[in-house]
This record gives C-alpha cells, structure tokens and sequence, in this order.
C-alpha cells in the first residue's frame, strides 16, 4: 500500500528527528514517569498535529493540482490532542484496573500461571478498548470536535458521527491491534509514549476520514440546490 508506505517513511524520519536530539528525549522519559496526565496531553496534542502535517504531505504528493498546507488543520487536530491526552491517560488508568479485575474473575476456575494471565489480561484490554473505549471517544469527541472546528452546524454532528464512526472503528482495529499487544503489556508510566508514537500513523489516518471528500460534498450540495431549483 502505497499511502502506508508513505505514512511509514514520514515516521521513520520524525523518529530520528526525535531520537537523534538524546537530551530531549530523555528530557520526555523523565515527564512521562513524573507528570503522566501532562505528558501524554501535550506529547499527544503535538503528535495529532504531526499526523495531520503527515496526512497533508502525502495528499499533496498524490494530488495533480498545487496545494498549500492547511495550517489552521493542523492546528485544529493539535487541539483535539489536548482533550485525547486527557481522556486516554485517564482510560489508561482504569482499564488496568478493569483488565486486572476481569481477568483474575476469568480465570478463578484455572490454576494461573504468569504468561496466561498476561495473554487473557492483554485480549480483555484489546476488547475493552475497541468496544468500548473507541465508540465513546470517537464518537462524543474525535468526531464531533473536529466537526465543530470545521464551522459544521451542531445539528448535522449526530449525521457525521453515523456516517463516518464505522470506518475509524475499522481502521481503529487494523492499525491499533497489533500496537496495543506491545502497549498494554509495557510499563504503565510508558504507555503514554508508545501511544504517542503509534498515534502518528492513528491521526494521519483520522485526518484523512474526517477531512475528505469536502470538495465531494460541497458538489453534492451544488447538485441538490440545482435539483432544487428545477423541481420548482
């Protein structure tokens, strides 16, 4: 898939940006174990940021017509980071609480070993996230803030919401499954980082959705005031 490929390229890239400036890094590691709320809310905001700036850069290496960078896009998906570092650190949090509990309820009838508790620990964290988690998120925030910053009129969000929720929950699955095997299993205080980092490819892929097809639908608007017009 060509647009993974991108999408991998751009990463591998900002990674050793990142990566190559140790001080800084470090610096991050530090504020991810002292201050986790704060850390993952501003390390997500940038992040949401980068993966619309990621999604922009390869929408205009695709594209036959010159494109300008959409700066206020970028901007408007930094913001929506603030909120999703908040609720996803908060999340973080009580599903370990939640995964702890399910899982020794699971296995109460089994003699418990280590690696089996840490396989059905792991497959509750998945299930919990995405159906529950997921739906919630995406649907009474990533989805309806994006809108409202886009100017959509409050009682189109509940249409938007319907039309476009599947495809980020199937995307959501796709891409977050595998990633979330590693992050649930890491350091509670390092999950915010690997969230971080995966959430690269995540926002470029919530962009694209939630940005898509404006020049589609402004036309189909044009066509239903010209059916309009001729029906009257």
């Amino acid at each position: 898939n060509n647009k993974l490929a991108l999408y991998t390229l751009s990463f591998i890239r900002t990674m050793s940006l990142i990566t190559d400036n140790t001080t800084a890094f470090k610096a991050l590691l530090i504020e991810l174990g002292q201050k986790p709320i704060l850390a993952q809310t501003l390390t997500m905001s940038a992040f949401c940021g980068l993966g619309d700036f990621l999604a922009q850069t390869n929408t205009m290496r695709t594209s036959s017509t010159s494109v300008c960078y959409d700066w206020k896009r970028v901007a408007k998906f930094a913001c929506k980071g603030i909120g999703c570092g908040i609720i996803w650190s908060h999340w973080f949090m009580l599903a370990e609480i939640w995964s702890n509990t399910l899982t020794v309820w699971i296995l109460q009838q089994h003699h418990v070993d280590v690696k089996l508790f840490a396989i059905v620990r792991t497959i509750v964290n998945l299930l919990l996230e995405q159906f529950i988690a997921c739906p919630l998120i995406f649907g009474l925030w990533d989805l309806p803030i994006i809108s409202v910053m886009d100017g959509k009129p409050l009682l189109k969000i509940p249409g938007i919401v319907r039309q476009k929720l599947i495809k980020l929950l199937i995307a959501n699955a796709k891409l977050w499954t595998i990633a979330n095997v590693v992050i649930y299993n890491a350091p509670l205080n390092l999950r915010v980082l690997l969230v971080s980092l995966a959430d690269l490819f995540w926002e470029s892929i919530v962009s694209t959705v939630t940005s898509k097809h404006e020049e589609e639908n402004a036309d189909e608007e044009m066509e239903i005031m010209h059916g309009k017009v001729r029906l009257s």
